[in-house]
């Protein structure tokens, strides 16, 4: 009982409307950012709110994570170094993205995945590389098309099972209704990352947001209390101050003074109606806020106890019946929390602004729920109360079908392909079957697993000319559960040129120049980019270079 009055006191809350705290022991992020270059971005972001976005990014990873960023577009270009983040990194990011044109007229997206890849088989590769990868286009790497399916398929049946293999997550964003949505979710789903389309919702922020979360997810606490209190574990605090007018500063316990006027190795960002400062090795005690704070705005603040998702793992999630969430919680070193204080405890959750039922067990909260068969999102909150804090984690779930499928022209050629929604699943089969009937004649066809890790379906262009109805039926094993694959048809016209009037029938829909005089051109030179990245292979930790 003696410990109770010391921990609740250390539970008191702080003021401000965004705190996270990065413990020292733990590495949150190896953060890539992939930003495409290409003309078409001027149009479609006139903005710039893509690198607005990257930079929000940047500004919450903590010092001493590694942190890169490359442009793309016919070419690569590594525009900062992939090394530990720190004060004067981000000052030459921000200069940088600011001066960036969109000079590219092709997108090289291949390359560029090649590129992030640089060090998986390094030995000092830590399995936890997050990459963002933001674009409006798709692969294009050539003028002639064959050039780019072939291009095409190396990413989706080589790069993806290599960022599987590295534990790496490449989330995708966005930014036309024109760029290659079902390989973007592809490169999302099947490595764990965030697929989200810009085009869609139209906002970069945003989309960035939820990306941000999955990469450093917080727990914020809330209370009305202008002071805040930083343990002797803290390693960076990051503040964001809501005030209607005037400047605002922070005084640590030892009376010093921080402003963005003077802020003694302390990092603030200045704008309208906020100021956000970040904390590198604060002193712990109380720190207090001075100014003309808004107080009517939500003050939270990352507690010494931590909300930990356990259940999905991940955030694109294939769709089942039931889906078991399942949160911990834990000291900020990640030990157990006092049982006493865990009898405080009084936990909430919402999916959808709807309260579900929660279990409670020792230091484990958890529920289960079951989405519609057409809900594509979920979007849950978690909050706890105990004694005199309140502490909240959200986060949101992309629910992906069991597959997706394409149905390509290629050179000889049609293709449907089956990619499950994981490709990185085990035990996973498909047994699926096109039920193919042209007039009078019914015939009933296997899809058959490809090395790429899909299924396929054909028809060749030299079969008996006419319109074809496929009908693709079938089930997906997972873990020895079957799973009835949704009924799903097609109309294919031979011979080809009857099938080229109804492209737009097709998801996708990759066509070539098959003239007698068709030559492919080569595929591009580019400079090699892993000259200029100096890493000590045999190194057990990154360069210590600091502020």
């Amino acid at each position: 009982m003696s410990e109770l009055p010391i921990q609740l006191k250390q539970l008191k809350s702080f003021t401000l409307a965004l705190v996270m705290v990065v413990m020292s022991s733990t590495v949150l992020a190896d953060v890539r950012v992939l930003l495409d270059i290409s003309t078409s971005l001027a149009v479609n972001d006139p903005q710039n709110n893509r690198v607005n976005a990257i930079v929000d990014l940047t500004s919450v990873i903590p010092n001493g994570e590694p942190v890169g960023i490359w442009t793309f577009g016919q070419y690569v270009n590594l525009l900062m170094p992939h090394e530990r983040i720190n004060n004067q990194w981000r000052s030459q990011a921000r200069q940088k993205l600011n001066q960036l044109t969109s000079p590219a007229i092709r997108s090289n997206i291949g390359r560029v995945l090649d590129e992030a890849a640089y060090d998986f088989n390094f030995s000092n590769y830590r399995r936890n590389a997050q990459i963002v990868l933001v674009t409006d286009g798709k692969v294009n790497i050539s003028p002639n098309t064959e050039v780019n399916l072939v291009e095409r398929e190396r990413v989706l049946t080589q790069l993806i099972p290599r960022y599987i293999a590295a534990n790496a997550k490449i989330h995708t964003i966005a930014i036309s209704n024109d760029a290659d949505h079902a390989m973007l979710k592809q490169l999302s789903s099947n490595t764990g990352g965030v697929y989200q389309n810009v085009a869609r919702t139209g906002s970069v922020s945003k989309a960035m947001m939820a990306i941000k979360n999955r990469i450093a997810p917080s727990t914020v606490m809330v209370d009305s209390s202008p002071s805040f209190q930083v343990s002797d574990s803290t390693m960076q605090v990051t503040v964001l101050l809501k005030h209607e007018k005037g400047a605002v500063s922070l005084m640590d316990p030892g009376g010093a003074a921080y402003s963005a006027v003077d802020p003694k190795g302390t990092r603030w960002k200045i704008g309208k109606g906020y100021s956000e400062v970040t904390l590198s090795s604060p002193a712990a005690g109380k720190w207090q806020i001075k100014g003309d704070i808004n107080k009517k705005a939500p003050i939270v603040v990352e507690p010494d106890i931590t909300i930990n998702w356990v259940m999905p793992e991940n955030d694109s999630i294939v769709r089942e019946n039931v889906i078991r969430l399942k949160a911990t919680l834990q000291n900020s070193d990640g030990s157990e929390i006092d049982s006493e204080l865990m009898a405080m405890v009084e936990p909430q959750m919402t999916v959808d602004n709807r309260i579900v039922v929660v279990n409670l067990e020792g230091n484990t909260i958890s529920a289960r729920i079951l989405p519609t068969q057409d809900t594509k999102q979920v979007n849950i909150s978690l909050k706890v109360k105990g004694g005199t804090f309140q502490a909240e984690s959200s986060r949101v779930l992309n629910i992906m079908p069991l597959i997706t499928s394409e149905l390509l022209t290629l050179e000889d050629r049609y293709e449907w392909r089956l990619y499950p929604a994981d490709m990185g699943m085990q035990n996973v089969q498909i047994n699926a079957t096109a039920n193919v009937m042209l007039e009078s004649d019914n015939q009933q066809q296997m899809f058959m697993k490809m090395v790429g890790g899909y299924w396929s379906w054909s028809l060749p262009f030299n079969s008996p000319a006419g319109d074809y109805s496929v009908q693709l039926a079938g089930t997906v094993m997972i873990d020895g559960k079957s799973h009835d694959i949704p009924l799903e048809e097609r109309m294919i016209s031979l011979p080809m040129i009857g099938a080229m009037k109804g492209m737009d029938q097709f998801d996708t829909v990759l066509t070539m120049d098959l003239s007698e005089d068709f030559i492919k051109d080569p595929m591009p030179e580019f400079a090699e980019l892993q000259a200029d990245l100096i890493v000590d292979q045999n190194a057990d930790e990154w360069s210590d270079a600091q502020d």
